[in-house]
């Protein structure tokens, strides 16, 4: 029973920001709209140090967890050596990665949202970089990064990560592999320098027991012929 229904879809996208940092709404507008035609933000909720973390309401039934090199397409640095942790940048619009691509696998058709969380950190140029987020082609987000910019301090070892949560609506995802995008929209081509986002490590959770993993596989019946059907 696969469904996908792209119109009248919410995405609420909750911005979780380090106490340093502080609580801000992201700006910007999506594809996928409320019945006013707007992008739902809710008030952010600080976390404990930017690592993101699963919902603690004491609903979720299922959960799945990755780390920075689950992040494919992007620029992929997996040790700490720089900005304290292993991490996938994306880089401009006409770069060699200008996305990263998140392969969320879902056993059937989802019928509550799966709530991606997951850090980040925008480079060390004043301003926010201009991105979107596509859950399978879908746009769901246009606008400027929700994460705060690294201070461009050492080799980044003490930078501010910070978490996002993305409540993706069922209609959206379907039984099997589901990608999510993350694209950086910034008309540049440079690598190893601004403009650029790092993605890291986050979880997958739902309130459907069982949600995540390899959809069942119908029976097929196949017969080996002895005979040719173009000598018959």
């Amino acid at each position: 029973m696969a469904r996908l229904r792209f119109l009248g879809c919410l995405a609420a996208i909750i911005l979780i920001a380090t106490a340093t940092f502080g609580p801000r709404i992201a700006s910007g507008t999506s594809s996928a709209q409320d019945s006013g035609g707007q992008l739902t933000f809710n008030t952010p909720t600080p976390t404990g140090g930017g690592q993101a973390e699963s919902d603690d309401d004491g609903d979720v039934a299922d959960q799945v967890s990755f780390g920075a090199d689950a992040w494919t397409g992007g620029f992929l640095r997996n040790d700490a050596v720089y900005y304290g942790r292993p991490w996938t940048s994306i880089y401009g619009a006409r770069s060699d990665y200008p996305a990263a691509n998140l392969v969320l696998t879902l056993a059937d058709d989802p019928e509550e949202p799966i709530v991606l969380t997951f850090d980040g950190l925008d480079d060390e140029d004043p301003g926010n970089i201009q991105m979107a987020v596509l859950v399978n082609g879908l746009q769901i987000y246009r606008g400027e990064s929700w994460f705060p910019s690294w201070d461009g301090v050492g080799n980044g070892e003490n930078a501010e990560w910070s978490a996002v949560r993305i409540a993706i609506p069922p209609e959206i995802l379907i039984a099997g592999d589901n990608i999510v995008t993350i694209r950086n929209l910034t008309d540049a081509a440079n690598f190893s320098s601004p403009p650029y986002i790092l993605l890291s490590v986050g979880t997958a959770t739902s309130t459907e027991p069982g949600i995540f993993g390899e959809p069942d596989v119908p029976n097929v019946q196949i017969d080996v012929l002895g005979f040719s059907i173009e000598n018959g």
